[in-house]
């Protein structure tokens, strides 16, 4: 298959050299129009990621891990856009490349990352350009990191961390994650209650002081 491309190519290569000039102008007239053209058609690139279950290891193992596959094949595209901005040059590149997730993100600090994300060539001058096309792929590796690791803490509900006073223990507190369901759970436990008690109607306050009454008991 590979010798049988180069022979075409070859053989393209001949045919446009033997037209003679005046083809040859117009070959050059149509790379002009060409390059107009792909001038006119900028980048707008929006990548989606999925912030859900997906992610989580111990649910659904994978090597090489399913947030590190993600972040692979967003450096694709960023190479995409890198070589966009090398045919067409600083003046004429105006892409734009963004970061959404589903679900949406409740943690403060993944959005504020997000935000790094966000290229906006067309507002940029031509020395930000160059400063953003050095530090594009590092900045989305290392902040689409930031964005994993931060959301595998947010649904883990306790985390370890070193004791301040002594080196061999460990201090475990919630995370967002865990403050979030304590608060979900402090509201499921309220409702019940109350459509439980809803039962007792009138009587409910004399249920109330009855068991404190026996609260309060103490055997003899």
């Amino acid at each position: 298959m590979k010798k049988y491309i180069l022979i075409v190519l070859v053989i393209s290569s001949f045919f446009v050299i033997s037209r003679g000039s005046k083809d040859n102008s117009q070959i050059e007239e149509n790379k002009k129009t060409t390059v107009k053209k792909d001038i006119k058609k900028q980048l707008n690139i929006t990548f989606l990621l999925d912030l859900s279950d997906r992610i989580e290891p111990n649910k659904y193992p994978a090597n090489p891990q399913h947030w590190e596959r993600d972040i692979a094949i967003i450096n694709e595209f960023v190479q995409v856009f890198k070589a966009d901005l090398m045919k067409k040059k600083n003046f004429h590149f105006k892409g734009k490349m963004k970061v959404l997730f589903s679900p949406v993100p409740k943690d403060a600090g993944i959005n504020e990352i997000a935000q790094k994300l966000e290229v906006n060539s067309a507002v940029m001058k031509p020395a930000e350009k160059t400063a953003m096309y050095r530090e594009l792929e590092h900045s989305f590796t290392e902040n689409l990191k930031s964005i994993y690791k931060k959301t595998l803490e947010t649904k883990q509900y306790v985390e370890r961390l070193p004791h301040r006073i002594d080196g061999r223990a460990r201090s475990v507190r919630l995370t967002g994650g865990g403050l979030e369901l304590v608060n979900k759970a402090v509201m499921a436990v309220e409702e019940v209650d109350l459509q439980f008690f809803k039962a007792l109607g009138l009587q409910q306050d004399n249920f109330v002081r009855e068991l404190q009454v026996l609260s309060n008991f103490t055997p003899e």
